[in-house]
């Protein structure tokens, strides 16, 4: 196994596949154009994070990965150090090289919507020649493998579920996979971020491939699988708000404790409605007439597919229900949002208060939806971010 040498200008366009980028859509090569800027900005330097690419090809009998890894990994997972010149030998690269095969096996890898795990195999690095005096440290970004896996399935998949767990659960280094995702037969690719406790779900259509770009995979039968929504209605006896969202967002927002990624167990679930009654109940605020309310009611429901074991994670749904009972009707409501992350941005409400209707859109800069009862009117509250 040999390393692969790449200058900033060839390690973008063997580091990012630009024989994938050719046409493809404008947003696919913006996204890669961005990451390689950014990787710029960090220098030639070593950066405490380790960032990977890995390009994923569905086909109806198996799953083509092919990995794009920083030489700045193999200083990050496998504990080699440099000389006293701050260069890395050949033969301590090359060692470090042969490991990341297995490391690349133990913590990325494939599931079935089922929970079942994909057998992978590894199928070759990419070989290039390395300088003969090794590598400098403030070098290793100039440097990339090209590692390349195969995993079988017996037969055509509805979807599966990509998990990076770099380093494992105890890992001292932070790890960022930029994902692309292609389906045999579609012309459109999908993109993601995949991190630690937050895999990538891929939804396949094999009777009609083009659904996979365009749809962004097949459509939950239970939620859209975008769908963030907050409905909320205020009349004079109190207020009621329901929130739903597809559960891989809720893993985005809280920590989801279980046993087996793919499915929560009946026990598990019980506890996990607590947290999210008690999570929600935190992160949506309201109040009324600038007091504040809090909820006599909570009622969490997951809605999915029934394993064996529990409710199977690939396709469920949440949905959250809270009332806030008052005394006389309002005339000033205030609803601050404080659930968002990277994967839930925005959030859309629709509003209904004495049967007048009004939309907003939560966001982290628009955090506060605000409604007057003397002109019916809603909107963002001042002062938001």
């Amino acid at each position: 196994m040999e390393i692969l040498r790449c200058g900033l200008s060839s390690s973008f366009s063997k580091a990012f596949s630009l024989r994938h980028i050719a046409g493809s859509s404008n947003l696919f090569f913006e996204y890669y154009l961005t990451l390689a800027i950014l990787l710029m900005g960090f220098g030639l330097a070593a950066h405490p994070i380790s960032i990977s690419w890995a390009t994923l090809h569905a086909y109806p009998d198996k799953v083509d990965v092919q990995f794009n890894i920083l030489a700045e990994d193999l200083f990050l997972f496998h504990a080699i150090a440099p000389d006293d010149n701050g260069m890395f030998p050949p033969a301590t690269l090359q060692a470090a090289a042969e490991k990341h095969q297995a490391f690349l096996s133990q913590y990325f890898f494939l599931e079935g919507l089922d929970g079942q795990r994909l057998e992978g195999r590894f199928i070759r690095c990419q070989p290039f020649d390395m300088p003969a005096g090794g590598i400098h440290r403030d070098s290793l970004m100039q440097y990339s493998l090209l590692y390349f896996f195969e995993y079988c399935t017996a037969q055509p998949m509805s979807g599966l579920r990509a998990y990076q767990q770099f380093g494992g659960s105890r890992a001292a280094v932070p790890a960022v996979m930029m994902a692309s995702a292609f389906q045999e037969g579609a012309q459109a690719p999908l993109l993601s971020e995949i991190s630690f406790g937050h895999p990538w779900l891929l939804h396949f259509d094999w009777e009609t491939p083009g659904n996979f770009g365009r749809d962004k995979g097949q459509p939950s039968p239970f939620a859209r699988k975008e769908d963030l929504t907050t409905l909320l209605q205020i009349n004079e006896a109190g207020i009621w708000q329901e929130i739903s969202l597809p559960f891989e967002k809720l893993e985005t927002l809280m920590p989801v404790p279980r046993a087996r990624a793919a499915c929560l167990e009946r026990s598990e679930e019980v506890l996990l409605k607590h947290d999210v009654a008690a999570c929600f109940s935190r992160q949506a605020r309201i109040t009324a007439d600038g007091v504040p309310l809090y909820p006599v009611s909570v009622h969490v429901a997951f809605s999915g597919a029934q394993g064996a074991d529990g409710l199977l994670l690939a396709d469920a749904a949440v949905q959250v229900e809270l009332f806030y009972p008052l005394e006389k009707a309002p005339d000033d409501v205030v609803v601050s949002w404080d659930l968002f992350s990277w994967q839930a941005r925005s959030w859309a409400l629709e509003a209904t208060a004495f049967g007048q209707s009004s939309r907003f859109t939560f966001s982290r800069y628009q955090p506060e939806f605000h409604w007057q009862r003397d002109t019916g009117e809603a909107g963002q509250k001042a002062g938001g971010e």
